[in-house]
């Protein structure tokens, strides 16, 4: 076997190495599957049913919609242990920009995040044309990086009519990424991509219940050389419900189906988190994975600003992973809430409110309003009886009525 022959086989194997919490049934076609990662212990807790819950700084790995939940900045640092020797860490940043969004609601949400992945080493010893062994040497399968910026906002509060049904206190977020990615396999063949992902959560607040959706890694692909892998790009949606807490006991379930685009499988999720007093966090999940279904375990622990969370798999049929995070929320750093003025927008037949912004408008409109309904009211009054005067030659008068 050729050198070059070694290289491709190597390849091939980089793909089935990658640090995931599970392997994809296409691997080999649909590279860098570390971008299908769970990147948060509290979301692999629950079995990775995420999407429609999305309110932390990892909300932009799931759904970035969810990002525009945040109210104060935050920072975390995840380190994630995979098989034999690979892993995957990040950092990320999240935070509320100072000014109002495009929808005028809510001041809008930014997040930056970096990620690298490991897939282990492996031993290589050349085989030449002459059939002689070179000398064996330690390289890293693959090593990959992923940068990427969100972006999230609050579009609508308030209440949505439809036909006899009223739907109260509900709230509509958007969000969207940019990825870059960079890739490099047994440090020798390096590829380059950009990626996006879009994002869209519903909550009902009185219920509880909140559904959320989004496309993950919606890009061409990455080139090694002259061959392009492509993105391994889901569509998620899911449903959580917020149970009405009890003293201090809260609780939350949540479902999930990921669709795997470009290597046509679903893969169902669902999980559940148990909160005792905002301090102490329980979770449980499960991923119903074709090629390796298992169930997840996790727990947070918090103290003032500062949160540890923890999570891994147990049972699953080819092999566990773990992994844990250290965060930490900048609650002294919240804008006034003054600043930013609510508004409700309507349903069918209710009054808009006036948006943030327009309130030297104000004064114009309400002149506006009180001569339409001055005009409106003249319009409407009892018509007068008048005479009009016709030519001499008819010799008579008739009545007009005038409005």
């Amino acid at each position: 076997m050729k050198a070059k022959n070694i290289v491709a086989v190597l390849l091939s194997l980089s793909f089935l190495s990658v640090p995931a919490v599970y392997a994809d049934s296409g691997a080999g076609t649909v590279g860098l599957q570390f971008l299908n990662n769970d990147f948060s212990p509290r979301a692999l807790g629950m079995g990775g049913a995420f999407a429609a819950v999305a309110d932390d700084v990892y909300a932009a790995d799931y759904n970035p919609a969810g990002l525009g939940q945040i109210k104060y900045p935050e920072i975390s640092a995840m380190y994630l242990k995979g098989f034999d020797d690979a892993y995957m860490g990040g950092l990320r940043y999240g935070m509320l920009l100072p000014s109002v969004g495009f929808a005028r609601y809510a001041r809008p949400a930014m997040a930056v995040s970096v990620v690298t992945a490991s897939a282990g080493d492996i031993t290589v010893r050349p085989l030449y044309a002459n059939n002689d062994l070179g000398n064996a040497r330690t390289i890293n399968a693959q090593q990959d990086y992923a940068v990427t910026v969100s972006f999230a906002e609050k579009f609508f509060v308030g209440d949505i009519v439809l036909e006899k049904l009223r739907f109260e206190d509900i709230e509509q977020f958007y969000g969207v990424n940019v990825k870059y990615v960079r890739s490099t396999l047994v440090e020798d063949y390096t590829g380059n991509g950009v990626a996006g992902d879009v994002g869209y959560l519903l909550k009902h607040n009185r219920s509880g219940i909140s559904f959320g959706a989004s496309f993950s890694n919606l890009g061409s692909g990455v080139k090694y050389i002259s061959d392009t892998t492509k993105m391994p790009s889901v569509a998620r949606a899911g449903l959580s419900w917020l149970m009405p807490s009890l003293y201090e006991h809260q609780l939350r379930v949540s479902a999930q189906a990921d669709f795997h685009m470009n290597e046509d499988m679903l893969v169902f999720r669902a999980g559940a988190e148990y909160t005792f007093d905002r301090y102490v966090a329980l979770r449980l999940g499960y991923i119903g994975h074709e090629d390796n279904p298992a169930f997840t375990l996790g727990a947070s622990l918090k103290y003032d600003d500062l949160s540890i969370d923890m999570a891994g798999t147990i049972g699953g049929e080819v092999y566990d992973t773990a992994m844990a995070s250290f965060n930490y929320r900048f609650s002294g750093l919240a804008y006034k809430k003054s600043a930013v003025k609510k508004r409700k927008f309507r349903g069918v037949g209710e009054k808009v409110a006036e948006p943030v912004g327009t309130k030297k408008k104000a004064s114009y409109m309400k002149k506006s309003e009180e001569q339409f309904e001055k005009d409106t009211k003249e319009r409407t009054a009892d018509p007068v009886m008048v005479p009009a005067r016709k030519e001499k030659s008819s010799g008579s008068s008739e009545m007009f009525l005038l409005y």
